[in-house]
């Protein structure tokens, strides 16, 4: 019985590091060779130039060298390296909240497109009206109610809406993430050196700082799922129930503002079906075959989430969600070309729904026909297949700002002269370079990473949590509907483990360098 559970928790622990090595390997070789993104903001179709392999490679293990030895300096008293990771921490939480603060109050950003669409339910909401359920948005994306929900308690809370509730909720569930992040660092390293590096990492990414303003669920999902991973790793080494109810609070929260929570959610069933099955000791077993029942709940209540938020409207208000866009037309749109490039958003759903004059379960159909039709011209012609989803991947992960730089504020919002040069002056560019910079370091160091923890035969199987998280958003995106901005909180969930790749990456050069320097004494 002991072999066997050694080896049911080995196996799944080899599936984790080697489909992340994979995926990581790809998009490590991906962002050093080309570059994705938008020439300007007023579009979403994305150009590809390729990259200076040799001067970005030289740049990449410049920048892990010196965080590197940045890191060991910093941390080398090790008396005070505990009280110094602490004020680090503090201190780059602050950073961000105040960086987003700072910049949600640049402009007068007025939310656009769909966050326009929620901004206005939720301006409703707060008034008792609900008229837009019958507007065309909703009654094709019903499951967005649960984000105008959501701000509608933000703005209730704060008093009063505007820009100012979201921008400060907004950058407060970045610096919670921070944290999460830092917790989870040192859950997945024991070395203290791996979270001073992932503080850098954390205070150097951008990216979901420019979000910051953004009338939509990203942010407090990216919260919520961090909290979450958290709880769970809490729960799994001991931790009281009371992590669990927090972790169940943290996960529906997260599924009812965005459903792409639910990657998280089947992240933790699957880490705690391992744990459950390899546990020996009964009254540990019970326990967290409890905790799995209790996840698999949740799990089940996201799956049925746009029901709950269709009785619960019917029972506040009296009026009924509709059934929404059939999840096929996303697939369809997942596997064909558009515009803005393979796989992204095309006029595939309005089609459908003409064809079929709203009836949505004939739309279903229609979808699903159109799926066979599409992969079965893949499977005629795999060259064509293999060039296209290459695309559709690149176009996504090799987008070092993850769309952070589009506008998607009304145009003739009142904006300082910071926000117009980044967003379409001189600055634009710029940026764009220095995130794919950074996006190189964290793919190389997370590939490293990955590589680290297949060795590590003696950490739970919790401490993968984040590259199963960051698997499942990698292969959700390789058939659903292509959008940089989706794949963000993957991106992030990265640092954790990008942070040991970086002290791992640095022994080997300083390594390297040393037996360089004998052999170079020897010669001499």
């Amino acid at each position: 019985m002991k072999n066997w559970t050694r080896f049911v928790e080995n196996s799944a622990r080899n599936v984790v590091c080697w489909s992340s090595t994979a995926a990581l390997l790809y998009l490590t070789v991906t962002a050093f060779t080309s570059t994705w993104s938008s020439p300007n903001s007023y579009t979403e179709h994305l150009d590809p130039y390729s990259d200076p392999v040799v001067w970005g490679t030289a740049i990449t293990l410049f920048a892990v060298c010196l965080m590197g030895s940045g890191v060991s300096r910093w941390l080398s008293d090790e008396a005070t390296a505990e009280k110094r990771l602490r004020i680090g921490c503090a201190a780059v939480c602050i950073w961000i909240f105040m960086l987003a603060v700072l910049w949600g109050l640049q402009g007068d950003f007025v939310p656009a497109y769909d966050m326009g669409q929620v901004w206005n339910a939720a301006l409703a909401l707060l008034e008792g009206r609900t008229e837009f359920v019958n507007e065309s948005f909703f009654e094709w994306y019903p499951f967005q109610v649960g984000t105008a929900y959501y701000f509608m308690l933000v703005f209730r809370l704060f008093g009063a809406p505007g820009i100012l509730p979201i921008v400060l909720t907004n950058a407060a569930w970045l610096s919670l993430c921070v944290w999460c992040g830092y917790w989870m660092t040192g859950a997945y390293c024991r070395d203290p050196r791996a979270r001073g590096v992932y503080l850098i990492l954390a205070a150097l990414c951008i990216q979901p700082v420019l979000y910051s303003p953004i009338c939509y669920g990203e942010l407090p999902s990216f919260g919520c799922c961090w909290l979450a991973l958290v709880c769970a790793v809490k729960f799994s080494r001991g931790g009281g129930w009371r992590w669990l109810l927090l972790l169940a609070g943290a996960a529906m929260l997260g599924v009812v503002v965005r459903s792409t929570s639910m990657i998280t959610v089947l992240a933790i069933v699957l880490v705690f079906a391992v744990e459950f099955f390899c546990l020996r000791d009964r009254r540990t077993s019970l326990r967290n075959g409890a905790a799995l029942l209790m996840v698999l709940v949740i799990f089940a209540a996201g799956v049925k989430i746009g029901d709950v938020l269709s009785r619960y409207m019917e029972f506040r208000y009296g009026v009924e969600l509709k059934d929404g866009m059939p999840k096929s037309s996303w697939l369809v749109m997942g596997v064909k070309e558009s515009g803005l490039g393979p796989g992204w958003f095309g006029g595939w759903r309005n089609w459908v729904y003409e064809a079929s004059h709203g009836d949505m379960e004939l739309a279903d159909v229609k979808s699903k026909i159109e799926l066979k039709n599409q992969f079965r011209m893949f499977a005629e012609d795999p060259a064509y297949a293999a060039e296209f989803f290459g695309n559709n991947m690149a176009s996504q992960w090799s987008d070092p700002t993850f769309q952070c730089l589009a506008n998607y504020y009304k145009e003739e919002s009142a904006k300082s002269g910071l926000v117009t040069a980044l967003y379409e002056g001189e600055l634009h560019q710029t940026a764009i370079a220095v995130m794919d910079r950074y996006q190189s370091v964290v793919y190389l160091a997370a590939l490293a990473g990955a590589l680290a923890l297949y060795r590590k035969k003696d950490e739970g199987i919790a401490c993968t949590l984040p590259l199963v998280v960051f698997l499942g958003g990698f292969l959700f995106y390789f058939f659903w509907e292509a959008k940089g901005r989706y794949c963000l909180p993957f991106f992030m969930m990265l640092l954790p483990v990008a942070a040991e790749g970086v002290l791992w990456l640095h022994g080997l050069l300083v390594r390297g360098w040393d037996r360089l320097n004998k052999k170079w004494k020897k010669t001499s």
